[in-house]
């Protein structure tokens, strides 16, 4: 169970990742208003990881 939730752990931080890179490429291209809509995603994966890590550390204990 724990291996399941570090690779769903670490998938989430691949696409937090992607994520902050398009929100980045659109504020470079000067579109600013798809780059706030990024930010959605942004703290959807953020929250996902801090939830399965904290699930993660619970578990160890």
């Amino acid at each position: 169970m724990t291996k399941l939730l570090y690779i769903v752990l670490s998938l989430s931080f691949i696409m937090l990742l992607f994520s902050f890179l398009k929100f980045i490429s659109m504020l470079i291209e000067n579109d600013f208003v798809k780059a706030f809509l990024q930010l959605v995603p942004i703290f959807f994966f953020g929250i996902i990881s801090i939830v399965i890590f904290l699930i993660i550390k619970k578990k160890e204990k």
